[in-house]
């Protein structure tokens, strides 16, 4: 439905798209973690980010490109800090695993 210039002019419009785009963390939707959705994950990343970028999507969004990768880039830098040892846990595994898909969807 964002593929189209009018429905992406009518979904920029709607407070539930802006919420969206400024709330696009697992902690927000937890879909987002479950492993099985993990190509539902860049999809909704994908989209999001077509709205953003489309004519006038960061002022109807009142949203920069900036803000919106500030909780990947958040996420990035503390995966940055920890060790190689660190990193092939399990418990830094789905993050990491979540940002690359999220990257994949920008």
């Amino acid at each position: 439905m964002a593929g189209g210039y009018s429905s992406s002019k009518l979904l920029l419009t709607l407070d539930t798209v802006k919420y969206l785009a400024s709330h696009h963390t697992h902690d927000e939707f937890p879909f987002l973690n479950v492993p099985s959705n993990a190509r539902h994950r860049t999809t909704f990343h994908a989209i999001l980010v077509r709205l953003l970028l489309s004519p006038g999507g960061e002022e109807k969004l009142g949203l920069t490109f900036d803000k919106f990768m500030k909780p990947i880039v958040e996420t990035m830098s503390q995966l940055g800090a920890l060790d190689s040892s660190q990193l092939r846990s399990e418990a830094a595994r789905m993050p990491l695993i979540g940002v690359f898909r999220d990257l994949r969807g920008i």
